[in-house]
């Protein structure tokens, strides 16, 4: 439900920024979160971005992330480091994370914008978002040409 919340929020936005006069860009500032089941609506806000010619990039504000449950000590139960208890939890932590952190980078990407992540000085991702240019990536694949390797 906060994914979907989050993305028609996004979608508002693009909407919105798509009308304005000059170059668009969004800075979306966001942990992430998990799109499973909301592909086809996050697929939808890049391609209208990408018509309107709006430029997401995206900011992790958590910095660099430190998973570790087992050293939480408002919990009351610590498992031995035998039992693959805490790998289990870090795998499925880890997992999480890299796929809530995905969808940002995804945006990011599909729209020419850029993944600020992985760095705990805010206010420099901030003037780096602020300050970069969309960019794109064309690429062309000609289909049903014989290869005589001749350019």
């Amino acid at each position: 439900m906060q994914a979907r919340t989050s993305l028609q929020a996004l979608d508002h936005v693009v909407n919105i920024v798509s009308h304005a006069p000059g170059q668009r860009n969004i800075i979306l500032v966001s942990p992430g979160f998990l799109s499973h089941g909301e592909q086809y609506q996050l697929d939808r806000i890049i391609d209208r971005a990408l018509r309107s010619e709006v430029v997401i990039s995206s900011l992790d504000p958590r910095g660099l992330a430190l998973l570790m449950r087992e050293s939480d000590v408002t919990s009351g139960y610590t498992p031995s480091a035998s039992s693959g208890v805490i790998g289990a939890q870090h795998s499925v932590d880890t997992t999480r994370e890299f796929v809530a952190a995905g969808v940002l980078a995804e945006v990011a990407e599909g729209t020419g914008g850029e993944f600020f992540h992985n760095n705990n000085d805010l206010a420099a991702g901030f003037r780096a978002l602020a300050d970069s240019q969309g960019f794109y990536i064309l690429a062309f694949a000609p289909a049903g040409i014989k290869q005589d390797g001749k350019f």
